[in-house]
């Protein structure tokens, strides 16, 4: 009868317990799950009554440590030998402490790395920038790589963190795009049209009866409403708005005599809906920008470009001055330079002052490096035309395309030392902070109200399990 027995040996059991103990972090499963009667019965089945499935216990404690472990290494394997940059920022887990988060960014993907609670130290400037030098030697040192960059919100605080650490650490440091984009989304809402619109949304998603009205109607949505801490909210909000209206329409007239009639009036006014249509359509565009400076593999050379693609368009004209102080909040002698050296952007759009300010800075770095950004810029004839083709240009990023450029030119004219180094760094910056925003909604995740016990310091292993092990190959870590 034995062959027809499934043994579970020790060793088949501690490969079994892991890989439970990965499933239940890679799905935010709690704990408890694993002494669910139901759980336990099934994977008892699953060996033939030969396997018993781990404690709660064990996964709180050995087995996170092991799962932990295990994907540090595999952060380690792909961080190490690489440039990095730094992206940190600062929020209130669910028991009010606060944490500042660190990811590092290889400049197609970001890995978290840390989480500290700062506990009662006062969050200076200068305290932040202490603790942002220590992190940054601590993940040279555990991770094998180069820090090159610093990425952090433009709260008036980390402005000066980042001053402070440009100077003492000598790596670039730049602000989030994204944050300020987000404000231009608020720049180009009418306050008034806003208010009107949310007023209605209000009464249909938070009274019983309307919501009852507006859920009877087929193809009617859920009224969404604007939120200074969820970007995009903005656009949902007049989206939902405006794919209600028809609705808003027929139960105004159903039920004139039980609707508030102030919002009855809303809903008559048909310059509200047209001022929300219009405002969709402004909306909309600064929504798709701020999407893509978000992604992973937007570089600074790209963001420039999106900022000054946004400007250009001629539903936005009458933000353009307003567009432009916020790009110009963000905009560094750094972006310049990684705009005028991406080869499929090569500067255009960039006033005279700025390209002068760029070159000016390329400069102080090493004057030789100005003459081959200018002759990279106009396609010179000493450069290799292929180098300039669509399909190369389309298919290369601007670091990889710098350094075979410069494997192309060694021979004859050979690019200045240091030159690949510095647009290898500067192309490899992301252009926001949106990577340690997901670690936000992650940490949210994992230490919910309902698993408030959670301490900071298992949350973290968590937090970095349930990250790495969602990723589908091994192909995504690269």
């Amino acid at each position: 009868m034995g062959k027809y027995v499934i043994r579970t040996s020790s060793t088949m059991k501690e490969k079994l317990d892991v890989q439970f103990a990965r499933a239940i972090y890679a799905c935010n499963i709690p704990f408890s799950a694993a002494e669910n009667p139901e759980m336990k019965k099934l994977m008892t089945m699953a060996r033939g009554g030969s396997y018993n499935p781990p404690t709660r216990q064990a996964l709180s404690g050995k087995l996170l440590d092991k799962v932990s472990e295990d994907c540090e290494e595999v952060i380690k394997e792909n961080l190490n030998g690489r440039q990095v940059t730094l992206v940190q920022d600062g929020w209130s887990n669910v028991h009010n402490n606060p944490i500042i988060g660190s990811c590092l960014h290889t400049g197609k993907k970001a890995f978290f790395v840390r989480a500290v609670d700062t506990g009662s130290e006062k969050k200076t400037a200068e305290y932040i920038a202490e603790l942002t030098k220590t992190e940054i030697e601590r993940c040279e040192v555990q991770y094998g790589c180069k820090v090159i960059g610093f990425v952090s919100d433009n709260e008036a605080k980390m402005l000066r963190t980042r001053a402070i650490i440009q100077e003492s650490n000598g790596i670039e440091v730049v602000g989030c795009a994204a944050h300020y984009l987000n404000l231009v989304q608020k720049d180009v809402t009418p306050k008034t049209v806003v208010a009107r619109v949310v007023e209605v949304q209000k009464y249909f998603k938070n009274c019983h009866q309307p919501q009852g009205w507006l859920r009877e109607k087929v193809g009617s949505v859920k009224p969404q409403l604007p939120n200074d801490t969820r970007w995009g909210s903005h656009v949902a909000c007049v989206d939902t708005f405006l794919r209600n209206y028809s609705h808003y329409i027929a139960i105004r007239s159903e039920h004139s005599d039980e609707i508030d009639p102030d919002v009855a009036k809303l809903i008559d006014n048909i310059a509200i809906y047209r001022n929300a249509k219009s405002l969709l359509d402004q909306l909309k565009l600064v929504a798709i920008a701020l999407d893509k400076l978000q992604a992973d593999a937007c570089s600074l050379g790209d963001g420039v470009h999106i900022w000054l693609e946004l400007a250009a368009a001629e539903e936005l004209k009458p933000y353009r001055d307003v567009i432009m102080k916020r790009f110009s909040q963000w905009l560094t002698p750094a972006h310049m330079v990684a705009y005028m050296s991406h080869p499929k952007h090569k500067g255009r759009g960039l006033t005279s002052q700025q390209e002068e300010t760029a070159q000016q800075w390329l400069a102080q770095k090493n004057p030789q490096f100005l003459p081959p950004l200018l002759m990279m810029q106009i396609q010179d004839e000493r450069l290799p035309k292929t180098m300039f083709m669509e399909e190369v240009v389309s298919s290369l990023s601007p670091a990889s395309w710098w350094l075979l450029m410069g494997k192309k030119v060694a021979k004859e004219e050979p690019l200045p030392d240091g030159l690949i180094e510095l647009m290898s760094q500067l192309h490899r910056l992301p252009t926001s902070s949106a990577s340690i925003e997901r670690l936000f909604s992650s940490f949210g995740l994992v230490q919910s109200k309902i698993r408030n016990q959670l301490g900071n310091e298992k949350a973290a292993k968590l937090v970095k399990c349930y990250r790495m092990l969602r990723s589908p190959t091994d192909d995504d870590w690269e």
